[in-house]
């Protein structure tokens, strides 16, 4: 994890993306990973590919493939990043896992301010009570990934796969 260089607040990775994807799909709630067949799948849909899977990095390795090679998600952050920049337009990253992870006043204090404008007042503890870092229970949507240790599940095989193509758009928006 990261060290917030403002706070005390600790910042994971995109590697929580592919370990939510996974613990999210292998529940089967989405028609289209249930039906849709995949050829680098071995034909096979996605949850049924999860249920497979006999181990969690099996699984991580999954959700890179499908949602990291075959769709380019993690290089489309970059690109559209990159997009929003050339056009020169004001924006602000909210990273999800900071959204769900930090207990930090100030984080939801500083992005409070940054969602208020004109006569619209955005209240740092509305943002605070509707973050999961808060809540006893989580949503229903929610697979609670981000509450584990931050390398659950990623073994020797999925943790090569990520440095080998997905840690450069980790450094992209995690080492300023």
């Amino acid at each position: 994890m990261l060290r917030d260089r403002d706070s005390s607040c600790l910042l994971a990775t995109p590697h929580l993306f592919f370990k939510s994807s996974a613990a999210y799909h292998l529940r089967g709630g989405e028609e289209w990973a249930r039906t849709n067949r995949y050829s680098y799948l071995d034909g096979e849909t996605l949850h049924d590919s999860l249920r497979m899977a006999t181990h969690p990095d099996q699984r991580l390795l999954i959700c890179m493939k499908h949602f990291g090679l075959a769709w380019s998600l993690l290089d489309r952050w970059v690109q559209n990043h990159k997009f929003l920049l050339s056009l020169s337009v004001e924006f602000y990253i909210v990273r999800t896992e900071e959204l769900f992870t930090s207990v930090c006043r100030d984080y939801f204090t500083e992005l409070a301010k940054k969602m208020s404008h004109d006569s619209y007042s955005v209240d740092p503890e509305r943002l605070m009570s509707s973050s999961p870092a808060f809540m006893k229970d989580l949503p229903q949507h929610s697979t609670g990934e981000f509450r584990k240790s931050y390398y659950d599940g990623y073994g020797e095989c999925s943790q090569r796969l990520y440095a080998d193509n997905f840690m450069r758009v980790q450094e992209y928006f995690y080492s300023d």
